[in-house]
């Protein structure tokens, strides 16, 4: 990832979101590990997030990095949520926002897209904007028939929030391991800059 964002004139405080897609994600202990020597300081630590995947190669672990070369990565955090992890809730580069995944313990899917979509309100707060900055909204769920609940829990909810127009949502059907809630991941644009 250095070598690539040096290429484009960066640096690693250029990462605005990074993806690890592993072979086993139980083994993630090693990478926290790695991003704790990387990112030292919780403040400063980009979002990021596990996928399992049947990663080509014979490699372990693969990485997706977003990065943008227009200022300073400023943490974000929602009140009452962290993760076990270490990485941050979110992070502002310029006028774009990201998140990691953001997630909730309610035991129903619409509960769960209610708290889902309250934290997402918070964070894009915290960013300096507002749910009508996103732009793109991952839901991850555990199963094709909690996919159609989440997708018809959003279009409810989001119907009754502020904003005027609805950012695109994927609704992707992953191993969520844990508790296996819903989960959703972020990308938005401040408009008032």
């Amino acid at each position: 990832m250095r070598s690539v964002i040096g290429e484009a004139g960066g640096g690693i405080g250029d990462l605005a979101r990074v993806t690890l897609f592993m072979r086993e994600v139980k083994d993630r202990s090693v990478l926290n590990e790695v991003w704790r020597r990387w990112f030292p300081d919780p403040a400063r630590r980009p979002p990021h997030k596990y996928i399992p995947a049947d990663v080509p190669g014979g490699y372990e672990v693969m990485a997706d990095a977003v990065a943008v070369l227009a200022g300073s990565r400023r943490v974000l955090a929602v009140p009452g949520l962290e993760h076990r992890d270490p990485m941050s809730m979110g992070a502002r580069i310029g006028n774009l926002v990201f998140s990691s995944r953001l997630f909730a313990s309610e035991e129903a899917v619409e509960s769960q897209l209610a708290r889902l979509l309250g934290h997402a309100r918070a964070l894009m707060r915290e960013a300096g904007g507002g749910l009508r900055d996103l732009t793109q909204v991952t839901v991850f769920v555990n199963s094709p028939d909690t996919a159609v609940a989440a997708e018809e829990a959003w279009r409810e909810l989001w119907a009754e929030t502020e904003a005027k127009t609805e950012p695109d949502l994927h609704v992707m059907v992953v191993d969520l391991g844990g508790n296996g809630k819903s989960r959703m991941e972020l990308i938005g644009v401040i408009r008032n800059v």
